[in-house]
């Protein structure tokens, strides 16, 4: 049953993080080669218009290839050029790119506040406030929570070992429903839907916020940085983002051993 509970919540956070991409991309008048929740092989798809929705293998996150983006950590396969150069995300101001970006964390610290008035609106709240500053408080106060747990593990004041992966946040889903029903479960989805957020707009390649600190230091200096610089990079963010996996779940896995 938290297995179960697990992959929904999980598809449906990297549903809202990858549909704040695609919407805003699409507002923009960006091309949208591919919509794929999963990584890896396809084992579903559908096309409609020129883009082409998608079911992909891996559940554990998923992604929006755009005409004219660097696809290069996501899949290898060839892509027929069905927009217009103008389709181009490449070609877009930084603004633009800068904000069809943004959008996929922002969505998800969005949905995480929904859930909050949502939680707070049907249960109510132990304060003497609306549900609308009771949900956004509530979002900021796990943002900060959030950040200052990294900065915390960074400097040594908590113990790496306190990290968590798969496995734990499948056994949490799991005790959370059975202790505290529909609520808890959307009280951490939405604490899931922060920390989703928030990580990603870390300044590490392969993330969104490594995205935008290109973006924002192309801005600066009026220079693009280089396909290599960025392939380079993005190969150094992938492993370490794997490294950081592989802790989590051994981790996870130290936690069972030892009850």
């Amino acid at each position: 049953m938290g297995y179960l509970l697990a992959l929904l919540v999980l598809c449906l956070l990297v549903f809202v993080h990858e549909l704040g991409h695609f919407l805003i991309a699409k507002i923009l008048g960006i091309g949208v080669i591919r919509f794929s929740i999963g990584f890896g092989p396809v084992i579903a798809s559908k096309k409609i218009g020129k883009t082409e929705y998608a079911l992909s293998l891996v559940p554990l996150g998923g992604y929006v290839k755009m005409e004219g983006e660097d696809a290069s950590v996501i899949e290898g396969d060839s892509v027929i050029h069905a927009f217009t150069p103008e389709a181009s995300f490449e070609l877009r101001p930084i603004w633009q790119k800068f904000l069809t970006i943004f959008a996929g964390p922002g969505f998800n610290i969005l949905f995480a506040a929904l859930c909050y008035m949502l939680l707070f609106g049907v249960y109510g709240i132990s304060e003497p406030t609306n549900v609308v500053v009771a949900g956004l408080n509530a979002t900021w106060v796990d943002s900060k929570l959030i950040l200052l747990g990294l900065w915390k593990m960074v400097t040594g004041s908590i113990s790496s070992k306190e990290l968590g992966g798969p496995i734990l946040i499948v056994q949490a889903t799991g005790s959370i429903f059975a202790r505290s029903g529909f609520a808890g479960l959307l009280e951490f989805t939405a604490f899931l839907s922060v920390n989703l957020g928030v990580l990603n707009l870390l300044p590490i390649p392969v993330l969104d916020g490594g995205h935008l600190f290109i973006f924002l230091l192309e801005g600066m200096t009026g220079r693009k940085v280089s396909p290599r610089a960025k392939k380079i990079a993005q190969k150094i963010g992938l492993t370490l983002l794997i490294a950081l996996m592989l802790f989590a779940t051994w981790n996870d896995i130290l936690r069972l051993v030892t009850g």
